[in-house]
């Protein structure tokens, strides 16, 4: 399966690719979980006198959460991480799929997708969520890979998990194509030595992926049909 097409939306033109593999993001590609994910953050926080500013909304994107506290509220004693952290997975976390709204040309595309390539999730959220998620979006089964935090042992913007999907998969890397919405995401599908398209969501911009590497930006299920059928 050759695809041909021009987007004229990124900064190399016309595209000719055949991809093996595509790799979609999940939060803020299959669903838009960052904003009730960073609102539950915050009010976890707020119930032991920690207070995340709403400045800090676009650092959280493609982060997990440990390591955005970590390093945006680096002066937290281990206790209070411990019981915000806890009381974050009680609100949020183990009722995750209440707090999902799905991005509807993603899954629309997914649902309906029977081209020859594989399909996988690479996403810093675990396994157990990402299986549960898609299964209530009626997506699981499409999907012939899904990979999670406790596949890999370095997060993103690390290639590690774009590149154990390769290797699980067994293609080559640079015949994987990865969806991103995050600048930190897309830089480590540009580290694994993969192609990446930006995906505008409403909560991100072109500009974002200024430091980044991608084709094109897909915003419409057609954009997203035409650069990966």
């Amino acid at each position: 399966m050759t695809t041909n097409f021009t987007l004229g939306l990124g900064p190399r033109g016309i595209v000719s690719f055949m991809p093996r593999t595509i790799i979609f993001d999940f939060d803020g590609v299959i669903v838009l979980s960052s904003e009730p994910r960073f609102n539950a953050l915050q009010k976890a926080a707020r119930r032991h006198d920690v207070e995340i500013k709403n400045d800090l909304f676009s650092k959280s994107i493609g982060l997990i959460t440990v390591d955005f506290i970590q390093q945006y509220l680096p002066d937290l004693d281990s206790n209070t991480f411990k019981k915000i952290l806890a009381d974050y997975q009680a609100d949020y976390k183990d009722r995750i799929v209440d707090h999902t709204v799905p991005v509807p040309f993603t899954n629309e595309f997914v649902r309906t997708y029977k081209g020859d390539s594989h399909l996988a999730v690479a996403s810093t959220n675990n396994v157990e969520t990402l299986k549960a998620v898609l299964d209530h979006l009626g997506l699981y089964q499409q999907f012939k890979l899904i990979v999670g935090r406790e596949h890999v042992s370095q997060h993103k913007p690390h290639p590690e998990i774009y590149l154990y999907i390769a290797d699980k998969l067994d293609v080559e890397p640079s015949t994987c194509v990865v969806i991103e919405d995050s600048p930190v995401g897309a830089l480590a599908a540009n580290r694994a030595g993969m192609q990446v398209y930006g995906l505008l969501n409403g909560t991100n911009t072109r500009a974002d992926f200024h430091a980044v590497n991608v084709e094109g930006f897909l915003a419409t299920l057609s954009q997203l049909e035409m650069a990966l059928r």
